[in-house]
């Protein structure tokens, strides 16, 4: 047995709770902060080495006892259990940072629904102006119930993008002024440049609530149903 700690910064958002179906939460970053945070009591073990996108990595199993579990799979927003899970986590051996964590829902009482629940979250380098950040790549979301099979594949860098343009212009910003001296937009983020363009907040508004259901209905595309 062996202690791990993984520090990273996790913010997490709501809304798709209003939506039908076999939903659940813990994608992305929220996902690794129930997995990581102390409350969770979860058991890691070093079960082997692994490369994964060209990078060595250690695999630790983990695993956390329902009575310590935060993770919700909710069935047609009538029913909702609180399941124990275990999986993998995935660290890079350079730098100690989490590329993959996989999470399987354990022990999901008979008279539930759903009977199978699981997620493959996978996170990735990017290249912003000459420098390496490591970004949520996507979460790949299974459940079945009786003989159907969900699979949903989310992509971060498409359902977010206005997030993701906004985290990206301050990125951008500060590596240009700390390297060139020069400014790329008027203000960071992103839409005070427009602001300080001219633009009247009303109109940034909703061409960014356009750019998002555009956005979102990309990110759709990629739900694949079996």
């Amino acid at each position: 047995m062996v202690a791990l700690a993984v520090s990273a910064g996790f913010s997490e958002s709501a809304g798709f709770a209003v939506s039908g179906g076999a939903t659940s939460t813990g994608e992305f970053g929220s996902l690794l902060k129930e997995v990581f945070e102390p409350k969770s009591h979860a058991a890691f073990q070093w079960e082997r080495w692994a490369t994964l996108r060209g990078r060595r990595t250690h695999v630790y199993s983990y695993q956390v006892a329902q009575q310590y579990s935060q993770w919700r799979v909710s069935y047609q927003r009538q029913l909702e259990i609180v399941p124990g899970y275990r999986g993998l986590v995935y660290v890079e051996k350079a730098t100690n940072k989490v590329l993959r964590v996989t999470l399987e829902a354990v022990d999901i009482p008979p008279s539930f629904p759903i009977q199978q629940a699981a997620t493959i979250l996978d996170y990735d380098y990017v290249t912003i102006s000459d420098r390496e950040f490591l970004l949520p790549l996507k979460a790949v979301v299974r459940m079945r119930e009786a003989k159907f099979l969900t699979k949903n594949e989310v992509v971060s860098a498409i359902l977010h993008g206005v997030f993701l343009a906004e985290t990206v212009s301050v990125i951008l910003q500060v590596t240009s002024f700390k390297t060139t001296g020069k400014r790329l937009f008027k203000m960071a983020p992103i839409h005070h440049h427009f602001e300080l363009k001219g633009w009247a907040e009303p109109k940034i508004i909703v061409r960014f609530w356009i750019i998002s259901i555009i956005c979102a209905l990309a990110a759709l595309s990629t739900l694949k149903l079996r």
